[in-house]
C-alpha cells in the first residue's frame, strides 16, 4: 500500500466527524432545551403576602397623597420659578448634545429654533 491510503485508514472519516458533531450537538440541544423552557424570576407571580397588600391599598395611597405627592409638587413648582426667574422653559434646561435632543431640535420651526436660542443667550447674560 502506499503512504496515502495508510493515512486515509488511520485517519476518521470526516463524514464521521460531521456526523459526530452533529450528534453532540442535537444532544446538547435537548439537554439544555428543559433549562431554557423555565421562566425567569422576573417573569414568575409573585406570592402577595397579607402585609404586603394592606401596605399597597392602605398605607400606600395616604403616603403618596400626602406625603410624597406634595413634595414633588413643590420641586417642580420650585424648579420652574427658578427658571422663570431667567426667562428660560423647563425644556431648555435638555442638553442639545443628546442625540434625540439633537434631531428634536432639528425638526422645530425657525421661529421656535431662534425664541429658544434668544431665551438661552438672555438667560446667559442675566447668570453672567
Amino acid at each position: 500500500r502506499s503512504l496515502r491510503g495508510i493515512l486515509v485508514l488511520a485517519s476518521p472519516h470526516p463524514a464521521f466527524i460531521m456526523s459526530f458533531y452533529r450528534a453532540l450537538s442535537k444532544t446538547l440541544i435537548r439537554s439544555m432545551a428543559a433549562e431554557r423552557a423555565v421562566v425567569p424570576w422576573y417573569h414568575q407571580e409573585q406570592a402577595v403576602s397579607p402585609i404586603e397588600t394592606f401596605c399597597k391599598n392602605t398605607i400606600y395611597p395616604i403616603w403618596f397623597k400626602y406625603v410624597k405627592g406634595p413634595y414633588e409638587r413643590y420641586q417642580y413648582e420650585h424648579l420652574v420659578a427658578e427658571m422663570r426667574g431667567y426667562g428660560l422653559m423647563l425644556d431648555d434646561q435638555m442638553s442639545d448634545k443628546e442625540p434625540v435632543v439633537e434631531r428634536a431640535l432639528e425638526l422645530l420651526p425657525h421661529d421656535l429654533t431662534v425664541g429658544r436660542y434668544r431665551r438661552l443667550m438672555r438667560a446667559q447674560e442675566i447668570y453672567a
